[in-house]
């Protein structure tokens, strides 16, 4: 007889059976919301790249120093040594050396170097003194702040 009732043993079926398999699509997932997982690290990935792009920074900027303040002492001892050519070439000839020496270099100082900044001049009236200067712009330390790297190079020879 059928009294509008269930069976208790199919309810009990349905409850074990059916709602656990259904139960992990009913609920909503927890989440968590003071997670600090990866915080520490994103901070030292953070110092890290920064420390990074200072040391390339420093090495391809101080080789590009180092490359010109080469080329100021390369351009110095070569003007030197065509000041001292000239200076024995007027002593051959019975003429002012040191007066030569000094023309003939600051002519292939603005001949041979125009975008380096010469200063020639004479010591104890027998030394010529050749300085040799530029500036090179920068490419990573310009992010802080530094634009311009100055070299220089500096030569002597004894005048004849």
């Amino acid at each position: 007889m059928d009294n509008g009732f269930r069976r208790p043993e199919i309810c009990h079926t349905v409850i074990v059976t059916v709602i656990p398999a259904i139960r992990p699509h009913l609920t909503i997932p927890r989440t968590r919301r003071h997670d600090a997982r990866g915080l520490s690290m994103s901070v030292f990935v953070c110092i890290a790249i920064f420390a990074l792009l200072l040391a390339t920074g420093l090495a391809v900027d101080g080789a590009a120093q180092a490359h010109a303040r080469r080329t100021c002492q390369t351009a110095a001892a070569e003007i030197a040594r065509i000041g001292t050519d000239a200076s024995a070439s007027a002593r051959i000839e019975g003429g002012n050396t040191v007066a030569a020496g000094t023309q003939a270099a600051q002519a292939a100082a603005q001949k041979l170097y125009p975008n380096l900044t010469v200063q020639v001049s004479v010591a104890d009236n027998a030394r010529l003194v050749v300085r040799a200067s530029t500036s090179v712009p920068t490419l990573f330390l310009t992010l802080m702040g530094i634009g311009h790297l100055a070299a220089s190079g500096e030569a002597s020879a004894t005048l004849s």
